[in-house]
């Protein structure tokens, strides 16, 4: 798999799209998002054929049918996408570069990102639309 040539043109154009975007399970949320701007840089939609879900319950209810567990997690199902799609786990968070999708703590759960352009953030949807956080933040990294 390999990113257009003015990939982060394209993932800069994503991310100004999305600066006033809320969060909304289902339509744009960490998943949706992350997935968005792989479609950015590379053209490749990760998200064909993982299901619908409207809020918390329903996402982990179709996690856990897609997986099939019983203990459906975000970090989960973000490794089962990327696997699928043949992208690459950084052998660490430190080695995530800008336009990966990045797994990062989030409170009591876990939730996807994608490296920021400056490379030392990443970018997330939260209920004030895009925003940043530290990149120490993060758990895995997968890219091209």
């Amino acid at each position: 798999m390999t990113r257009y040539h003015d990939w982060e043109r394209r993932l800069d154009q994503f991310f100004l799209g999305h600066a006033r975007t809320v969060f909304a399970y289902g339509l744009m949320d960490c998943a949706n998002f992350a997935a968005g701007a792989w479609e950015a840089e590379t053209g490749v939609t990760l998200m064909d054929g993982v299901g619908t879900y409207t809020d918390e319950k329903s996402a982990l209810k179709m996690i856990g049918e897609y997986l099939e567990t019983k203990s459906p997690t975000v970090g989960a199902m973000a490794e089962a996408i990327c696997l699928k799609h043949a992208l690459k786990e950084r052998d660490t968070k430190w080695h995530a570069q800008r336009g990966d999708i990045v797994l990062f703590a989030n409170g009591a759960d876990d939730a996807i990102g994608v490296v920021a352009l400056d490379g030392k953030s990443i970018a997330m949807l939260g209920e004030g639309g895009l925003t940043k956080i530290k990149l120490s933040r993060a758990i895995k990294a997968w890219g091209v």
